[in-house]
């Protein structure tokens, strides 16, 4: 199994690794089929609207109504009036019965390997998870249901090992391909999720990107504004007599009828020594840096571009000496850090960590970092847990932290209790001041670097890797006791 959640070395890839990149690449795609309204693998991501009998769907379980705000329609499955609660349709293809649900909604199996720990992707009441044989696309409305309905995709020929969102749109992002004679190339594919959620299948938009990296790697991605992805190439330097680390980033558009040209990666100016490249916020991409006694961060201005640079450190003190970290970006522009706290060091024993803190560096909107809330996910009493407790792979401790929409959040953690197992906590977010939300903590007994976690409108997913060749999809529900 491949993981790419990181360490102190390695930054959570749920808020993503960066590069520095050169220029803009634009991709050729053929778009004449995407919304054919006649093909059910086609179905747009938004149907306008004046009426409800403009929003009608395939499926009789399928309820559509207009929103005559955004003039646009909205489907739900079996609608009950009741957000916790849900129906399944049957297999004669009628609404069965109510089904209640509590924060732990429910779970279903799926017989295969969880490929990676960012393999997982949500636009409700879709859910996306790449296996270790392929890519799997289920319509979870009735969390409840042990057996949801799952979507083919098609057109999606290669094996992605990061899967993200922006907005309605799931990516999919492969590693490079090529060989010296020619170009390597970053395969990306992306499904814009149907409003209609009465589709019965998806198709897959795949596109090769110019990938000019010398090495046959790739390091990561996060999304950009809308159509825009970056990739990332870890590069290291000596300086001084010492190995440092820098991202290079490339920008590439996703869009129609536009050739990409040539591509090459960029460093930008001023990169910071052993910084990473973790977000994308408000038009700027987020660097971090950690040191022994606090994490620093810096923007990065007009990323992807021959003008690209990065603004003078800005130390955060409040979240302690941090080790490990995660990070992730509301659809407002927050963004999110997790890191594991140490302990002050003692001489001739191994490192202790006291515990994993959530933080708000950067609000939305806002131009400055500053620390403007954070909370204890979970405190380690005693002497704490051993950083590096000497197992392989070392555990991380801090897991991935998924926004949930609506000013919610779903944090997960080593757990106190076993730092071999993970909690998974909801977390408020009221305009940056953050807050555990009473009675809805749940323990699986896998490792952080066992999951995976997605999470869209209220619902948080998370994938644990049972074994080699089973994993578990559990549903979790924030404004469900």
């Amino acid at each position: 199994m491949k993981h790419w959640l990181f360490g102190l070395s390695a930054v959570s890839m749920s808020a993503a690794l960066l590069a520095f990149a050169l220029g803009a690449c634009s991709v050729k795609i053929d778009e004449s089929a995407i919304y054919d309204a006649g093909a059910d693998a086609f179905a747009p991501p938004v149907i306008n609207c004046t009426a409800d009998s403009d929003c009608k769907s395939g499926d009789s379980c399928v309820a559509g109504t207009c929103d005559l705000g955004t003039q646009s329609c909205k489907f739900e499955v079996c609608p009950t009036g009741d957000k916790c609660s849900a129906v399944s349709c049957t297999t004669a293809n009628k609404c069965g019965r109510v089904s209640p649900f509590t924060f732990n909604a429910g779970s279903f199996p799926i017989p295969e390997g969880l490929a990676c720990s960012t393999c997982v992707g949500a636009v409700f009441p879709y859910v996306f998870v790449v296996s270790n044989v392929r890519v799997h696309a289920y319509r979870v409305s009735d969390p409840t249901d042990t057996t949801p309905p799952e979507l083919p995709i098609t057109d999606l020929g290669f094996t992605p090992n990061t899967v993200l969102t922006h907005g309605r749109r799931v990516y999919f992002i492969g590693g490079p391909t090529g060989a010296s004679t020619a170009p390597y190339k970053l395969q990306v594919a992306w499904v814009d999720a149907p409003a209609d959620v009465g589709v019965t299948s998806l198709r897959a938009h795949i596109v090769t990107e110019p990938f000019p990296s010398p090495e046959f790697r790739f390091d990561g991605a996060i999304t950009g504004a809308d159509n825009q992805l970056f990739a990332f190439h870890r590069v290291q330097t000596y300086e001084m007599n010492m190995g440092v680390q820098r991202d290079e980033e490339i920008l590439m558009n996703i869009s129609s009828e536009l050739d990409p040209g040539m591509l090459n990666f960029i460093a930008p100016k001023a990169y910071p020594v052993n910084g990473r490249t973790v977000a994308f916020a408000n038009g700027r991409t987020i660097v971090y840096r950690p040191t022994m006694l606090v994490g620093t961060f810096n923007f990065g201005n007009s990323p992807g571009s021959a003008d690209s640079n990065i603004t003078s450190d800005t130390p955060l003190p409040g979240m302690g000496s941090p080790g490990g970290a995660s990070f992730s970006t509301g659809a407002d522009g927050t963004v999110f850090w997790s890191t594991t706290i140490r302990l002050p060091p003692v001489a001739n024993q191994q490192q202790m960590l006291s515990g994993v803190r959530l933080g708000v560096p950067l609000t939305a909107g806002a131009s400055a970092f500053n620390l403007a809330s954070k909370i204890d996910l979970e405190t380690y009493a005693g002497a704490g847990f051993p950083e590096n407790p000497g197992q392989n792979p070392v555990n991380p401790y801090v897991g991935p932290v998924v926004p949930m929409g609506n000013g919610v959040l779903l944090a997960l953690a080593a757990a106190r209790e076993n730092s071999g197992q993970t909690s998974i906590q909801v977390v408020t977010n009221n305009n940056g001041a953050l807050a555990l939300a009473p009675g809805k903590r749940f323990v699986v007994k896998q490792r952080v670097d066992q999951v995976a976690a997605a999470g869209t409108e209220g619902f948080g997913y998370v994938v644990t890797s049972d074994t080699p060749d089973t994993m578990t999809v559990h549903t979790f529900s924030a404004g469900c006791q």
